[in-house]
């Protein structure tokens, strides 16, 4: 599933993060800027309120989505 509608205008779509084949978090950055990373949930196919703001990808990994990895396994 293309996960690129989801993106929110003037930002880059760096990782979607799938639970049984249905896109549950995304990762973005401003377009052309990468010192800092945004966390948005998928609730029914759309792009909820961001949650979450790190320097990297992995802080939010870290931060936001250990309960997702937890239940994924």
């Amino acid at each position: 599933m293309d996960s690129k509608h989801l993106c929110p205008p003037g930002e880059t779509l760096w990782t979607t993060y799938y639970k049984h084949g249905v896109p549950r978090y995304i990762v973005t950055s401003k377009t052309g800027n990468r010192e800092v990373y945004f966390l948005y949930p998928i609730i029914n196919g759309e792009r909820g309120k961001r949650i979450g703001k790190a320097r990297s990808p992995i802080a939010l990994e870290d931060t936001y989505l250990n309960e997702f990895y937890e239940n994924t396994i």
